[in-house]
């Protein structure tokens, strides 16, 4: 009788550690664009979706001065976690511009390679950043009618020279520096 009961205590424990390695793989992707714009985060397991949605949007270029919204096909509670997360869903963010990202979320992964510390980071990307407040050009950029060439030409006064440290606009398509992006939003 004595060894089930150290048993199953052995078995709660097991458990109990498993879910602090637990992550799942989350990608975020701008819907119009979704395999030249998009970010993919391991995210643990607990973390609120509060954070999760911040965070996927500062690693996109945000600079949260509008509103952001989560839309789901099923209800999703209020003081959610990651773990509530449907597994197809969408982020808005600034409803005006109306950037639109499609969340798909995987199976949760176990035994991810990162320190206990860190609750969510980035293993994947593409794409520097949104044009915040200039998604009209960032359209004509994607589509190809704005060029290195002409984007100087296509800007009225009240515009600033090409914004979101670029020189010009094809830097968006630069390659994503992973290691620098999880130091400056993940790294504790």
């Amino acid at each position: 009788m004595e060894t089930k009961r150290n048993e199953s205590k052995k078995v709660k424990k097991a458990v109990k550690s498993d879910k602090t390695n637990t992550y799942y793989r989350i990608k975020v992707a701008f819907r119009p664009a979704k395999k030249r714009f998009y970010r993919v985060f391991l995210v643990r397991k607990g973390l609120s979706l509060e954070t999760f949605c911040e965070n996927s949007l500062l690693c996109l270029g945000a600079d949260m001065d509008h509103l952001y919204q989560l839309l789901s096909n099923v209800p999703i509670p209020i003081r959610a976690k990651v773990d509530d997360l449907p597994f197809d869903s969408m982020l808005i963010y600034d409803f005006g511009d109306n950037w639109q990202f499609k969340i798909t979320k995987y199976k949760a992964e176990r035994q991810m390679p990162v320190s206990e510390k860190r609750k969510m980071f980035l293993t994947d990307g593409k794409g520097q950043s949104m044009w915040e407040d200039f998604i009209w050009a960032f359209y004509r950029y994607l589509s190809g009618s704005l060029t290195d060439e002409n984007w100087l030409s296509d800007y009225d006064e009240e515009c600033p020279p090409f914004p979101y440290g670029y020189e010009k606009p094809s830097d968006f398509d630069l390659p994503l520096d992973i290691e620098l992006a999880n130091k400056e939003y993940f790294d504790a």
